[in-house]
Formats: structure tokens, C-alpha cells, sequence
């Protein structure tokens, strides 16, 4: 009995002692580890799957080394496009509080390129093409001022985001043309592609309303 005894003290006094030992252990600091910085030779892959269409994610590859880096969320035919400077990545997106049905709701969506963390969104009209993911469906001003979001209802337009007052500026429409191609010569400029064979350019206020719009002489045969 009296051995069973030394042994049940012993065993209490082992258990105290490592509890002890855990309470002394530091909290543990959660964080997400970092990427290396963006370069001209990282990839995005647009993953537009039919069977997840609501659940659309962009893939993110370092072109050099050839290593998965990690993925981004999309939501709803997701499209995306980065900034000039390659320092924030923006997505554009559809959300239905059913999944495919309900009332809908269009962000443009920021991530921070060396987390891939979401870090603010900005609400836009619910227009936006739901598109595959062609160049020129979602493009940044020279300056990186402005955000150009094409639209599709199927009637075609373009939203206007103010990326530095994070905020919609404007709505413009561009019946018949469709492909936002802004101008690497002006920051408030940008064209499109029209279905007639010209191209319409559109000139913005500081506001990010429309000032003017010119249309070319047309330069091929749509037929």
C-alpha cells in the first residue's frame, strides 16, 4: 500500500510539474507569411470552372521558379487585373446570398499581393460583365487613378472607380463597343473597341464623369 502510495504522489507530482512547464510556454503569435515581391514573371491564372462558377479562384505561380505560391478567391466569374506598380491586386466580383440566387451584389475587391489577403472591397453597380477572362474586361489608368470595369447588361458600359478615394465615380456608356483599352499617353483617357469598325475614346473629368468622346474613322470590316 505504501509503495502504490509513493507511486500515486510521484505521478501527481510529475503531472504538476508539467503543467507548470506549459504554463510558463509564450502565447503563440499568429501571422501569414509573405511572398516575395511581385515581378514581371509572377502568373495569375484565372481557374473559370462551370461545375464552381460561384466559387472561381485565381491562382497564384512564380513564373521563374516555377512554384505554386498560393490562391485567391474570386467569387462569381471573378475577373482581375493588378495595379501599374504590381503593390495591389484587384478583383472584380458577384456575390448572391444563395449562392446563384438572390439579391446581387458587384465589388471590386483588394488584395495585398505579398499575403494575397483581402484588404478592402468597394461596391459597384451590379452590371459588371460576368465574362471569361479576356484582356480588357478590368484595366487600371496610366496613373492608376482609376479602375475601368466593363459592363454587360447585355446594354455594354463602363464603371469608373476611384482607386485613391477607394469609391464608384461614374458610369459611362458605350453601346455597341466593348474592350477597355486605356491610354498609356493620358491618364483620363481611354478607348474601346466598337462593333461598327471604329474606336471610341472617352476623355474623364477629374471626377471620373464623362468630359468627351471621339470615335475614329473606321480602320476594318466587322463583316
Amino acid at each position: 500500500m505504501r509503495r502504490i502510495r509513493h507511486t500515486l504522489c510521484a505521478a501527481a507530482g510529475l503531472v504538476l510539474a508539467t503543467l507548470a512547464a506549459r504554463a510558463e510556454l509564450p502565447a503563440e503569435t499568429l501571422s501569414v507569411a509573405k511572398l516575395p515581391p511581385p515581378n514581371a514573371h509572377r502568373l495569375y491564372v484565372s481557374d473559370v470552372t462551370i461545375q464552381h462558377i460561384v466559387d472561381n479562384r485565381l491562382h497564384v505561380i512564380d513564373g521563374e521558379q516555377f512554384k505554386y505560391l498560393g490562391q485567391v478567391s474570386t467569387g462569381y466569374a471573378g475577373q482581375s487585373t493588378l495595379s501599374r506598380d504590381r503593390q495591389e491586386l484587384y478583383v472584380t466580383s458577384t456575390y448572391f446570398p444563395r449562392l446563384s440566387r438572390g439579391e446581387r451584389s458587384d465589388v471590386v475587391e483588394i488584395h495585398d499581393p505579398l499575403t494575397l489577403q483581402w484588404r478592402a472591397e468597394i461596391a459597384i453597380p451590379p452590371r459588371r460583365a460576368q465574362a471569361l477572362p479576356y484582356f480588357g474586361i478590368v484595366r487600371t489608368s496610366l496613373d492608376n487613378r482609376w479602375l475601368f470595369v466593363q459592363n454587360a447588361t447585355p446594354a455594354a458600359s463602363v464603371t469608373v472607380v476611384d482607386l485613391k478615394a477607394r469609391k464608384f465615380a461614374a458610369e459611362i456608356p458605350n453601346p455597341g463597343c466593348w474592350i477597355i483599352i486605356p491610354s498609356e499617353t493620358a491618364a483620363n483617357r481611354f478607348s474601346t473597341l466598337c462593333g461598327d469598325g471604329t474606336l471610341q475614346t472617352m476623355v474623364l473629368n477629374d471626377d471620373g464623369t464623362l468630359q468627351s468622346k471621339a470615335r475614329s474613322a473606321r480602320f476594318f470590316d466587322p463583316d
